[in-house]
């Protein structure tokens, strides 16, 4: 495997064409050939005194390393050619330390010749754009070995480039053919990939198809997304996913295709309630899916959600990250201390994707619904049900918030009918209409609201509170049952 990638090199590769790219490359060299003959002029005028104050410091070195310096290079000793070296190597003058020495007469002549430096630097057409790539040097590669242990010095025998034998059943491994001697690379990345995506090779559409079922159903056919090897679970379905994975391929590999016939099958619009005591008892972990796997919404989708249902989704794509605000406490004791918090607005209202998250700093209502561990590789969320998960909902600020805005967008678009904005309310939240006991639920738990606020709010004007800071009691209210519909069970998990 080393041997396919070695022959890669990192390189900048310029977004314009061939023919502006050398236009460009010859203007520049043009110009630094002059700068690399100024600068040479203005080292000749500096010698004497880097030399100087290079005499200065090797003075200061002890007696032998000096006298290795001393000695003509062809009567060192194998000792003193590395004092030498490690002594030249270590010690040298700065820019800044020759400047303070020079003479006035010598500024004098260094002054013009650094001005025309700066003059050519600013001659230099702009910069092309450039993207970061990977680029082979010719047909030709260097050779590869087996390092024992891992170690660049211990090379074993020479190695060919191929995959791993594990991989690939007997006579199935990829031919890495020799390369023209014309070609402009060696075209063993391209075998590799060619043989990764092969219909021949069945591991590559089984692991896409399971990790396509696991978005969708919470769980993988192979329970181990990450370990198909002997130590991870066998497949619950094997069939399917061989059926799956031949189809896949013979759609051309298309991921949008597998989305649309999962969905439309019946094992996924199976209900989630469903319950049967014969099947709980023979399959208690539904791995057979005589059910719909009840499934939790991640905390990026929990968050999305409420900003769509409020109706203040931010949709505006790319640029600079969001910084959510995070309990001071936190960041006190973070090694990542600057945190310019994004004012709560529209800004701050974007998709949970472009959040800043950090090792040991993530945003609060993300936090407690399990996101995924920024260190290593995660194949599979885990889901745990906890206390502070729903307070999170409840307390949490930016939820509070929303909640608001919520009841405003419901004002907006059904004006004063309660009824209409309950309905409303359950078909923006849940997907559906509220069934009539909810309904009715709803409506006594508006009403009493709406009391408790008018209550409220002749207190709160008793103590000396301006009436323009206090909510009106029909919106306090709703406000109150937009927050109950957040934190609905059925809010937060898919049915």
């Amino acid at each position: 495997m080393v041997a396919v990638f070695a022959p890669a090199q990192r390189k900048d590769i310029p977004l314009a064409p061939q023919k502006l790219t050398k236009e460009y490359e010859a203007a520049v060299a043009e110009v630094d050939h002059k700068i690399e003959k100024i600068r040479d002029e203005i080292k000749q005028i500096q010698k004497l005194t880097r030399e100087r104050l290079l005499e200065g410091k090797y003075k200061k070195l002890p007696e032998p390393v000096q006298i290795a310096i001393k000695t003509p290079a062809e009567q060192r000793t194998e000792a003193q050619k590395l004092q030498a070296e490690q002594a030249k190597y270590s010690i040298g003058v700065s820019e800044a330390e020759i400047g303070k020495e020079l003479s006035p007469e010598d500024k004098k002549k260094i002054e013009p010749l650094e001005a025309s430096v700066a003059a050519l630097e600013k001659s230099k057409p702009s910069p092309l754009p450039l993207a970061q790539g990977v680029m082979e040097p010719g047909s030709a590669a260097a050779p590869s070995f087996f390092l024992h242990r891992g170690s660049t010095q211990s090379k074993g025998s020479e190695m060919a480039p191929g995959v791993l034998s594990v991989l690939h059943a007997p006579g199935a491994e990829p031919v890495f053919p020799a390369p023209a001697s014309d070609s402009t690379s060696t075209q063993r990345r391209l075998t590799l990939a060619n043989w990764i995506a092969s219909p021949a090779n069945p591991l590559t559409a089984r692991v896409m198809i399971n990790r396509i079922w696991q978005h969708h159903f919470g769980r993988g056919l192979v329970g181990t997304p990450n370990d198909y090897g002997r130590m991870g679970e066998k497949p619950t379905h094997p069939e399917l996913l061989d059926w799956l994975a031949t189809e896949f391929v013979r759609q051309g590999w298309s991921v949008k295709a597998m989305h649309r016939l999962i969905v439309t099958s019946r094992t996924y619009q199976q209900a989630s309630w469903f319950t049967n005591e014969a099947n709980s008892k023979k399959d208690p972990e539904n791995h057979l899916l005589w059910k719909m796997p009840l499934q939790r919404l991640e905390g990026e989708a929990v968050r999305d959600s409420i900003l769509t249902v409020a109706g203040s989704l931010n949709l505006k794509m790319g640029g600079p990250g969001i910084f959510p605000e995070v309990d001071p406490e936190i960041l006190r004791g973070a090694a990542y201390q600057v945190w310019p918090k994004t004012t709560d607005g529209p800004e701050m209202w974007r998709r949970s994707v472009y959040i800043t998250q950090m090792r040991s700093i993530t945003a609060p209502i993300l936090d407690l619904f399990d996101p995924p561990d920024s260190i290593s590789s995660c194949a599979r969320r885990n889901v745990t049900t906890v206390a502070p998960q729903a307070l999170q909902l409840l307390n949490n600020r930016f939820v509070t918030n929303q909640s608001e805005i919520f009841a405003e967008r419901l004002m907006n678009e059904m004006g004063r009918d309660l009824t209409a904005q309950i309905d409303r309310g359950f078909r923006l939240a849940l997907g559906r209409a509220a069934e009539p006991r909810e309904a009715k639920a709803a409506l006594l738990f508006a009403e009493r609201q709406r009391e408790f606020h008018r209550q409220r709010r002749v207190e709160l004007e008793q103590q000396g509170v301006d009436p323009a800071e206090i909510s009106a009691p029909d919106k306090a209210a709703l406000i109150d049952f937009c927050h109950a519909l957040i934190n609905l069970n059925e809010f937060v998990y898919v049915n």
